[in-house]
């Protein structure tokens, strides 16, 4: 599950670089993204080193079109942890960080593990 979700944002974290190209930008930025409610809420947080002017807001837009809600962080009340994967390439850095609230973190956890990723608390 972690594979499919991640390839997900990691298009989210190029669109953010990429949406843009020729304009100006080129700040690091944060963009989050919560899907479905209680226990079966799930937050992506996407953060990339280099961000385009307009790509915040693109990523936003596609958030709400999907069913989501935007915001610019995932909340961290009443989440059980989050799986980070981080990648560099070419100088720029995203990280993808799914924050989970089932209320079954062992089982997240070792998800979390056996897809490449780092668990992070709350």
């Amino acid at each position: 599950m972690v594979g499919r979700r991640r390839s997900g944002i990691v298009m989210g974290a190029l669109f953010l670089v990429a949406a843009g190209c020729g304009s100006s930008g080129g700040g690091g930025a944060t963009t989050a993204c919560t899907q479905g409610s209680g226990a079966a809420k799930t937050c992506i947080e996407t953060y990339s080193s280099y961000a385009v002017s307009g790509g915040v807001a693109q990523a936003k837009t596609d958030c709400t079109n999907g069913g989501g809600v935007a915001s610019d962080t995932c909340s961290h009340a009443g989440a059980d942890g989050g799986c980070k994967i981080a990648e560099s390439s070419g100088g720029i850095t995203a990280s993808f960080t799914s924050w989970y609230y089932a209320g079954n973190a062992s089982t997240e956890m070792a998800n979390c593990s056996s897809g490449g990723g780092v668990w992070v608390m709350p």
